[in-house]
């Protein structure tokens, strides 16, 4: 069924906004309205995003549905926060900051020859208004001669840095030097606004969003609040009876955002208890439980078995290592109730919530997925050749690329960190490659060697079961994917014994019952199924009810012959009896 419906939008084109659904079912179709108007037009993406106008403002509605259910979310769209274009000047002090994404114009010193630098690189040179100088790798920036202007059409984080501007003038002497800082940051956006009432004093009002460098101010029943503040003003301290609108904002150099909810009383008994867990941390996953009521404390078991160790935040976070799963229960009581939730843990996304690093002194193979980006870590040397096999695929000398093969233009080379980005990996990626080293003088410094390969991600993952006629249970578990391994959880326990064809099949007792988790999972993915197991149904009883239905089905078919019979019979004494009143 469709089920968990998201829509969300942002503001990174200066043209258009774009608006985008997601939701987990199958062969889902999306259909939309913007201010209660259907929305057929202007769609994207096989129609699960929707491109409105970058001042469009309104509440917009994603529809979602198979053929056996369908869902729908509203989401308010505010006016993106970006609606000017940052113009700055090589004459100011301060640094210049711009956003991720977004465009900004550099203006520069009205001389006859202008020169640009990032540190040691020279990025751009300007003589007499036209362009002579360019470096391949800021093909972004553009420079205006009618106004001595320097358009950054798409800012990235690598923009960030010092700049330095010198000009001169028609006979070649130096007119001044200027210096500018420049400082690129992702835009706030997401703005999330909680609470609890957890505390018998206060209540705790918390602001999140994503973002760089962010700041956060609030307001309450329309009032700025400055004190009662925690958590580098994250976080809103209320008394506990306080009700009303509360307001937070939140902003950085380039952007803004706020989000308001209203303040309803806090309830006295423990009420909502609600469970998530992150996968944020390379070493820990944190599961977190929060419940409304008040004085409320906190338990927990893990797969059956009750945890007092490994908690945190007064006991409302539990600590489990990151390969963690099976499932887990969140206790809350106070002095007049209690409630509890459970929630089974998943593996966490698998290899691709981070881009893989290979780096040509590793001897193990380097594993990428398809679709997805990887990085090829360059030794630092003054002069790099990669080859695959025979064929030259990169040439860089002093952090120059002199020479790339056409056939891989999605491979990067970004010269600060001699890191060549394959933008989107593909099958034809995997082989074995070498790279070669020299120093400036031409000598060989060395060869390193890396055995690359790409596969499919895991995806589609299916779980059935069926009852054999011993009794026996079987689960099998598919799924797409390349050189996919499987292991599984019953009951939340983990099963390594009675497995058959590679462990796809777990074998199980007539009798049992409960969730079984399958888990797919290859080099750079994982994913996984849960199904509930009923139990298997009795043959003995089966052969019992079947022989009880053929002979009532045969007690019916001899009833129904004799009383066709019996209808004969009945009608030929009453011909006969006929007959015999006509003859007299």
């Amino acid at each position: 069924v469709v089920s968990s419906v998201k829509v969300t939008y942002s503001c990174s084109s200066i043209e258009k906004r774009r608006v985008y659904c997601s939701s987990d079912g199958e062969n889902v179709t999306y259909s939309w309205t913007f201010r209660g108007t259907p929305h057929t037009d202007t769609l994207a993406d096989g129609n699960q995003t929707l491109l409105l106008d970058k001042d469009s403002v309104g509440g917009v509605t994603c529809y979602a549905q198979n053929h056996v259910s369908q869902e729908h979310k509203t989401i308010e769209l505010d006016p993106c926060s970006l609606s000017s274009i940052p113009v700055f000047r090589f004459t100011q002090t301060d640094p210049c900051y711009g956003a991720v994404g977004h465009p900004l114009y550099l203006k520069l010193e009205p001389e006859y020859e202008l020169t640009l630098r990032k540190l040691f690189d020279l990025i751009l040179k300007v003589k007499n208004q036209k362009v002579i100088l360019n470096h391949p790798d800021y093909l972004r920036w553009q420079f205006v001669p009618d106004n001595r202007t320097v358009i950054i059409s798409r800012a990235e984080k690598r923009d960030s840095g010092s700049y330095t501007l010198d000009t001169y003038d028609s006979g070649g002497v130096a007119r001044g030097r200027y210096h500018l800082q420049l400082v690129t940051e992702d835009v706030v956006s997401s703005v999330k606004v909680t609470y609890s009432c957890s505390s018998s004093e206060k209540r705790r009002v918390y602001c999140s969003s994503d973002g760089e460098n962010v700041h956060y101010n609030w307001t309450f029943r329309g009032t700025p609040h400055t004190d009662t503040l925690a958590d580098g003003n994250q976080t809103l301290l209320l008394d506990k009876e306080s009700v009303g609108s509360v307001t937070c904002y939140a902003q950085n150099h380039v952007s803004r955002g706020n989000k308001t909810i209203e303040l309803d009383p806090c309830p006295d008994v423990v009420s909502s208890v609600k469970v998530t867990y992150s996968c944020s941390s390379s070493e820990k996953r944190r599961v977190y439980c929060s419940s409304d009521g008040e004085n409320v404390h906190y338990n927990w078991t893990f797969r059956g078995t009750p945890h007092t160790d490994q908690l945190a935040d007064g006991n409302q976070t539990l600590l489990l290592d990151k390969e963690s799963v099976g499932s887990v229960t969140c206790y809350a009581q106070n002095h007049v109730s209690r409630g509890n939730k459970t929630i089974e843990l998943d593996p966490c996304p698998g290899s691709l919530s981070s881009i893989p690093v290979c780096r040509f002194t590793q001897t193990d193979p380097c594993y990428g997925a398809v679709g997805h980006p990887l990085y090829l870590k360059l030794e630092p040397e003054y002069e790099l050749t990669l080859r695959k096999f025979s064929d030259l695929i990169l040439k860089v000398k002093n952090q120059k690329v002199i020479q790339n093969h056409p056939d891989y233009l999605r491979w990067q080379f970004v010269p600060d960190n001699r890191t060549v980005i394959i933008s989107r990996a593909e099958k034809r990626d995997s082989g074995s490659y070498t790279l070669d080293t020299y120093d400036s003088g031409g000598t060989a410094r060395g060869s390193y060697h890396l055995q690359l390969v790409i596969e499919d991600v895991v995806s589609s993952v299916e779980v059935t079961y069926s009852c054999s006629s011993s009794g026996k249970g079987s689960v099998y578990c598919s799924s797409d994917g390349e050189n996919v391994h499987y292991n599984w959880t019953f009951r939340g326990t983990p099963h390594t014994d009675q497995l058959a064809d590679g462990n796809q099949t777990l074998l199980l007792d007539k009798e049992s019952v409960g969730s079984v988790t399958c888990y797919a999972q290859n080099h750079v993915s994982r994913g996984n199924k849960t199904i509930e197991l009923h139990p298997c149904p009795d043959t003995v009883y089966v052969w019992v009810w079947v022989l009880e239905m053929l002979i009532l089905v045969s007690l019916l078919g001899g009833f129904h012959v004799y009383a066709r019979i019996q209808r004969k019979r009945t009608k030929r004494a009453a011909n006969k009896e006929e007959e015999v009143e006509e003859a007299r």
